[in-house]
């Protein structure tokens, strides 16, 4: 498979001369790829080429820089442009740098013109939907706890620092239900629900033997559903499904009377390791109803980053 590089824009050249950080204007080999007008302000990279330490595998290790270009003049093949934009500075460029069309960590796929992402760490483009990097990264220098998109919009996460990484998939999917048994007796209190089989837990997030909670893999939203099912809800008082993070309640559902399977469910933003678990709650002695009854589940699914 192809790896795309930010130098595989759709529209690009290179400067015959060096870009000093203030000019303006920029006088390239051929502006003929880029829009006749700037369209007002066309993001553009450059990136230093001409420099000895280039690498065309990891494009972003040695300078870049965003700009703007307002401005085409195609016959003297010109670009006129605002520079250090998107939080780069002005910076000084050898003979030969690159200038391609797409900035914020973006480029144009030279086929389709669509957009996709590149990682500042990899230097590297995931297409996503159009490309050719499937899984984590191969390259670059990695920290515990990110992220990676490939281009199947998977989500990945970085469990163990260094080069290249150790990579899992952050896809959360999961669903895990009291076993008959290992039911949990909610009486006069609060406890937390033994949830010891689970349905789907793909990523492994679910500690299903010792603390019977899930490990948010990456930060983000995520929609948590929890019931607490009852062979016979109380003949009185009150009776509810928890849902907590980190050891604290963040949501519930139930009420009283005669209710056997209280429900709760919510949108809770999580940072990554965080934890949920799901906790059931009863006002009276429960003694004859109160084992949980294997339709207790905690249903968990990722909905996006922060």
């Amino acid at each position: 498979m192809t790896t795309w590089l930010l130098a595989d824009a759709a529209a690009q050249s290179t400067a015959p001369s060096g870009i000093t950080n203030s000019q303006t204007t920029v006088v390239l080999q051929s502006t003929a790829g880029f829009p006749a007008t700037g369209y007002g302000q066309l993001p553009v990279t450059i990136l230093d080429a001409g420099n000895g330490a280039y690498n065309a595998n990891n494009p972003l290790a040695t300078p870049y820089e965003y700009a703007y270009v307002t401005a085409n003049n195609q016959g003297t093949n010109t670009l006129t442009w605002t520079r250090g934009r998107a939080g780069t500075s002005g910076t000084p460029f050898s003979a030969g740098a690159i200038v391609a069309a797409g900035f914020l960590k973006e480029v144009m796929d030279a086929n389709t013109g669509a957009f996709a992402r590149i990682d500042a760490k990899a230097g590297v483009l995931q297409l996503g939907g159009l490309g050719n990097v499937t899984g984590p990264p191969t390259t670059g220098t990695w920290a515990t706890g990110d992220e990676w998109d490939d281009v199947n919009g998977t989500k990945w996460v970085c469990t163990s620092a260094g080069t290249q990484g150790t990579w899992k998939t952050a896809i959360s999917l999961y669903r895990a239900r009291a076993s008959s048994a290992a039911g949990t007796v909610v009486n006069s209190g609060f406890a937390k629900i033994t949830l010891g089989t689970k349905t789907y837990d793909p990523n492994t997030n679910f500690d299903a033997t010792t603390n019977y909670r899930y490990t948010c893999p990456v930060a983000g939203y995520y929609q948590v559903i929890g019931k607490v099912g009852y062979p016979s809800g109380p003949s009185s008082g009150l009776i509810l499904a928890l849902i907590y993070k980190n050891g604290t309640e963040v949501c519930r559902g139930g009420g009283t009377g005669t209710i056997s399977g209280p429900v709760t469910s919510d949108i809770i933003s999580c940072a990554a390791t965080d934890y949920l678990e799901l906790w059931g709650y009863s006002s009276v002695n429960n003694t004859s109803g109160g084992a949980v009854s294997d339709n207790s589940y905690l249903a968990i699914a990722f909905l996006g980053s922060s």
